[in-house]
């Protein structure tokens, strides 16, 4: 994952996100995504894993909520975008490229 440019655009996306939830006292969902960005950024593939990990189970990222129509949209966008990019770049750590 050194210097992967996908994983860079991921910690920017992932940036966005936790400045959304911030604006709207959701600290500890921030908290979670800018760890995971630090560890990207630190280019070691347990950040993307540990992202993913956020989709899963119960009160998971799917489930935030912001409450403002249009912040709800652009945070569903993002969330969705961090989801396939971590998607993508696990693949390619596991195919070794």
């Amino acid at each position: 994952m050194h210097r992967d440019p996908e994983a860079a655009q991921l910690a920017a996306v992932l940036r966005q996100m936790a400045a959304l939830l911030q604006r709207h006292d959701k600290a500890e969902w921030a908290r979670k995504l800018d760890l995971c960005r630090v560890i990207i950024e630190n280019s070691d593939i347990h950040g993307v894993a540990r992202l993913l990990e956020l989709y899963r189970g119960r009160r998971s990222l799917n489930q935030v909520v912001l409450g403002v129509v249009a912040d709800d949209k652009g945070f569903a966008a993002l969330r969705a975008q961090a989801w396939a990019m971590g998607q993508r770049i696990r693949r390619k750590a596991g195919s070794g490229e």
